[in-house]
């Protein structure tokens, strides 16, 4: 409901000076920006004014594939510092990989581009082999999230060119099920790991190929699928009373991340965080 004309004004003098940092569910399917446009709406018609004629932005802190579906924090404010030190925070997912086809996009909405057998694979070699991705190591860039193209290699209106690959971190990963073709996986990683990268470099590993049947991110940073918002629930009151009610949780993180990456030199713009 659109708010009143007192309270409109209200709202308006507020905006500027105000910062709120909240997690969404995103289902699968839905792209990231689609989300942020929904955002931005709802809340352009609850304070009755265009957050743009403030320099205020909805900025999502990270990205998670189309595919994938579970928490995405967004930040709204004049300045984005808050949300780049949520978006370099660490993640925590649920996958399934198909063992024994490639497809385009990584993922099983994608057509088929390979197929080789599997049979010889058992879960102790699942096991072995997934120790080889914890830690630190180099990780292929994903192809664009969308079937058919690839991540290009310039940024379009920048001079920055991206690398081939990217050093990532994988803190953890343990086999729930191992239910051939089909592996069920939990994942903690750092902010660059891509899983459906990580789908295709397992069936590699594995003598096969393989893609990702199902990706959802239950935590990311501070946040946990507990505390998101559904798109359908999305108010101007209702982003404002939940970053207000996580503030305790979400501002003692950003500290803690910013404090972890102080020393740490930063290079390739907000490319480096996806």
């Amino acid at each position: 409901m659109a708010a009143t004309l007192s309270n409109a004004q209200k709202y308006r003098s507020f905006v500027k000076q105000f910062r709120c940092l909240f997690p969404m569910y995103k289902e699968k399917g839905r792209q990231v920006f689609s989300l942020r446009d929904e955002i931005e709406l709802k809340v352009n018609a609850d304070i009755e004014e265009s957050l743009f004629n403030y320099d205020v932005e909805v900025i999502p802190a990270g990205i998670l594939d189309t595919f994938a579906s579970g928490v995405i924090p967004f930040f709204i404010g004049r300045s984005a510092n808050v949300a780049r030190w949520i978006r370099i925070g660490e993640r925590w997912y649920e996958m399934q990989v198909k063992l024994g086809e490639s497809r385009e996009g990584l993922v099983s909405t994608g057509d088929i581009t390979d197929v080789k057998p599997f049979t010889h694979i058992t879960e102790n070699m699942v096991k072995d082999v997934l120790t080889t991705f914890r830690g630190e190591f180099e990780q292929r860039r994903p192809p664009f999230d969308g079937i058919k193209k690839e991540i290009p290699l310039v940024i379009p209106n920048s001079p920055e060119v991206l690398p081939q690959s990217r050093t990532v971190v994988c803190h953890e990963i343990t086999l729930k099920s191992f239910r051939p073709p089909l592996v069920d996986l939990h994942v903690h990683c750092g902010p660059l790991f891509n899983t459906r990268r990580f789908a295709d470099d397992l069936g590699a590993a594995l003598g096969t190929c393989a893609h990702a049947t199902m990706i959802h991110r239950y935590k990311h940073g501070p946040f946990t699928e507990e505390h998101t918002m559904q798109s359908y629930a999305i108010t101007w009151d209702r982003i404002r009373t939940t970053s207000d009610e996580l503030f305790p949780i979400w501002l003692p993180y950003m500290k803690s991340t910013r404090e972890q990456y102080k020393d740490r030199e930063f290079t390739g713009g907000r490319a480096l965080f996806r």
